[in-house]
């Protein structure tokens, strides 16, 4: 599937439940970059650079619920932060 626009396709890390660890009330995920989408179009017709490719790693907070296929689909702005 290619993305549209600034959406991003990732495939989440397995969550793991630690039993004494507590999480914020938002908590924090992992995941890897499968597709991403060319960028938004600016008034100008020019498009916004995208973050991140292919292959990277991301963290993404919880707040994303769009699902297809196992796989999560974000907007460029969903992302907080690159896993080294």
């Amino acid at each position: 599937m290619q993305p549209l626009n600034d959406t991003i396709i990732v495939k989440p890390d397995p969550v793991v439940k630690h039993p004494l660890l507590i999480l914020p009330d938002e908590e924090v995920f992992t995941g890897t970059v499968v597709a991403v989408g060319p960028g938004k179009r600016r008034p100008d017709g020019r498009r916004e650079p995208m973050w991140v490719s292919p292959g990277d790693r991301i963290q993404y907070s919880g707040t994303v619920d769009k699902q297809h296929d196992g796989m999560l689909l974000m907007k460029n702005g969903d992302i907080i932060g690159l896993v080294s």
